[in-house]
């Protein structure tokens, strides 16, 4: 069963949410609203508006499209007096695609970079396209074979770049787990970028000049030596294996 958050969880927001509504509060809801993450009221010169609050953490690597079927579904379960309330999607960041998905859904959502759709009576906000500040992250550990394997499948099928973790984890025949760590890893060091379109990547002939020498047996330094390095052995040891996957039906055709 899922544990009530604590007040605390939400105080990050409470500034932002300010700056658009200073009398803005996020409250801890009570029944019947108990398994939502907070509820605010506002107050404005053209009536009063209601909000449920949705906290999502990790939503920069979720499918937001399961996130809006997801309230939308839970919206059938609420009582008849908060049938009208609108729903606020909160995350540390939201990004520009994903922010489109929740604005034709008509859900309004915030988040830590100062991103921000609101729509309420007497009250409109929209701020879309800041990036969260970049925090130093550890060394990464020694790649695997499900690292590469990731690597691999973005390189052979640049859409799945910006298709769901999950999605890019059955199609390399990975963990869910690898896939986060890879992708996070590719963007702390600039290879992999995020833009309006989406996310790409913006190395990649550092990444094939690698596999390239790895297939002969050498290490090949390219323009980004820092994972071309780190590749070598491990790209060594799975790479004559998904060369032949590839060849066949290594990667699944998506559904």
């Amino acid at each position: 069963m899922r544990r009530p958050p604590e007040p605390h969880d939400l105080a990050p927001y409470q500034a932002a949410l300010q700056q658009w509504a200073p009398k803005a509060e996020i409250r801890v809801p009570a029944k019947p609203l108990g398994h939502f993450d907070g509820i605010i009221t506002l107050k404005t010169a053209e009536g009063t508006a209601r909000y449920i609050v949705e906290e999502k953490r990790h939503l920069r690597h979720q499918d937001v499209a399961v996130v809006v079927d997801q309230l939308n579904r839970r919206r059938a379960d609420l009582t008849a007096d908060h049938i009208g309330d609108r729903f606020l999607l909160l995350a540390p960041h939201i990004r520009t695609q994903q922010a489109a998905v929740l604005e034709r859904a008509d859900i309004d959502y915030l988040d830590l970079a100062g991103n921000a759709h609101l729509r309420a009576p007497g009250l409109f906000a929209h701020v879309e396209g800041r990036q969260p500040a970049k925090e130093p992250t550890p060394a990464p550990g020694r790649p695997h074979k499900g690292w590469i394997k990731a690597v691999m499948a973005v390189l052979i099928r640049p859409e799945l770049v910006n298709a769901p973790d999950r999605v890019l984890a059955e199609q390399a025949d990975v963990a869910l787990g690898t896939v986060g760590g890879c992708m996070n890893d590719l963007a702390a060091r600039g290879i992999l970028l995020d833009g309006k379109a989406g996310r790409r990547v913006g190395d990649r002939q550092a990444l094939i000049a690698h596999r390239a020498g790895a297939r002969s047996g050498r290490v090949a330094l390219a323009k980004s030596p820092g994972p071309c390095r780190e590749l070598s052995q491990a790209w060594s040891g799975a790479v004559s294996t998904l060369s032949a996957g590839c060849a066949g039906t290594a990667f699944r055709s998506a559904s």
